[in-house]
């Protein structure tokens, strides 16, 4: 599991309660309470508009905030309202809890519901239940603090506890998540027999079951392996496809090479396809999360197909790929890495057309084009 995306479902939540620390320090608690709410209703007012469907969690929170704080001022006993992110975290991690109870298939089908389409591999599912059984075990953690910093401290510790506390255990929780996967990392190239500096590929079945891994030469030069593989149609807010110049492989005949897809990146091993996505997305065309995020852009998973590679005897050999194909839509420009030495541009459908009529545009791409223009008419449609 992505502790990123955990991190952005649940961290935002808590805004309305650390501004009510801030305003009712410095105003008092009747104008903080007022303030939280206020906060909270317009975040979940901006994420309704934006994403066009409601945040449960952040309404939960802000109901939470509005009657703890309601009981506290009738009762002139803050108390209920210092308990309120306890209670809230454990009905949080009460409901995510039943994920590691349940048969797989539920966590598989609400990450990928919370995630808009991207299709998790069954051999993730252990390492997403062993990242959620770390986030729950520190939610356990903070609020058994929270409940005792309510009970004991002052206000002031209790804001800090309460709130500022939990971002810096989901930081510290992130920093050894990424320790332990560079050292796994480590463990995997020394095993695999990699050069110093080569990419470890991960060796899938048809289904993108990780079987095993290999280092990227081998992958890309054994038609027996099948790796996986992301490409990407990138299109822009007039429809418009944005395509980028495939090199020439070794031995063809010179000129430059067709057109193809706005982007083609291995998964490397230990990456999901969130990760690998947003990796090549920045290194290739780059095009951040962050700022896909503020126009509103989100890649949608679109179609899974096998390619097969090729021996020696058809020309330089080509290993399997498992190629999950995206699109992704936006009013952004891309900034391909200049070090690739290819070339991108925007086609018209006319000027596309002609393109590929004059064997300009790889095959490839052509196949996926046809693919997703079939797709798009649905069954029974010529």
């Amino acid at each position: 599991m992505n502790l990123s995306r955990i991190l952005k479902t649940l961290l935002p939540s808590f805004v309305p309660l650390l501004v009510y620390v801030l305003a009712d320090t410095l105003f008092g608690e009747t104008v903080g309470l007022y303030v939280g709410l206020a906060v909270g209703v317009a975040e979940f007012l901006a994420i309704l508009i934006k994403d066009r469907k409601p945040d449960l969690f952040v309404a939960a929170d802000t109901a939470l905030l509005g009657l703890a704080g309601a009981v506290s001022l009738i009762s002139g006993n803050a108390l209920f309202f210092k308990l309120k992110p306890a209670v809230l975290e454990l009905v949080f991690g009460a409901s995510f809890g039943l994920f590691l109870v349940l048969p797989p298939r539920y966590l598989k089908a609400y990450m990928a519901r919370q995630l808009k389409g991207f299709d998790f591999p069954e051999a993730a599912l252990p390492s997403m239940k062993r990242s959620l059984g770390l986030m729950l075990g520190l939610l356990g953690v903070h609020a058994a603090l929270t409940v005792w910093a309510a009970l004991y401290l002052s206000t002031e510790a209790w804001g800090f506890i309460s709130g500022v506390l939990l971002y810096i255990f989901f930081g510290i929780l992130m920093g050894v998540e990424l320790l332990t996967a560079r050292l796994r990392a480590r463990k995997s190239r020394a095993a695999s027999g990699a050069g110093p500096g080569e990419e470890i590929l991960p060796i899938v079945d048809e289904e993108g079951k990780i079987l095993g891994q290999a280092p990227a030469r081998l992958c890309k030069a054994d038609p027996s392996l099948l790796r996986p593989v992301i490409r990407l149609f990138l299109v822009d807010e007039r429809g418009r496809l944005w395509l980028r110049r495939k090199p020439r492989e070794r031995g063809g005949s010179g000129g430059p090479g067709p057109w193809d897809a706005a982007l083609s990146a291995d998964v490397r091993m230990g990456e999901d396809l969130d990760a690998a996505l947003a990796r090549a997305l920045r290194e290739s065309l780059g095009l951040t999360s962050m700022a896909l995020e503020s126009a509103g852009s989100k890649a949608q998973a679109a179609a899974r197909y096998r390619r097969e590679g090729r021996g020696i005897e058809a020309g330089p050999p080509r290993g399997s790929e498992l190629v999950f194909l995206f699109v992704l839509s936006t009013s952004l420009r891309p900034r391909p890495d200049a070090a690739g030495g290819s070339e991108g541009r925007v086609f018209e459908a006319a000027d596309f057309r002609v393109e590929a009529e004059a064997g300009r545009v790889s095959p490839d791409f052509l196949r996926e084009y046809e693919m997703l223009a079939a797709a798009a008419r649905g069954p029974g449609q010529a």
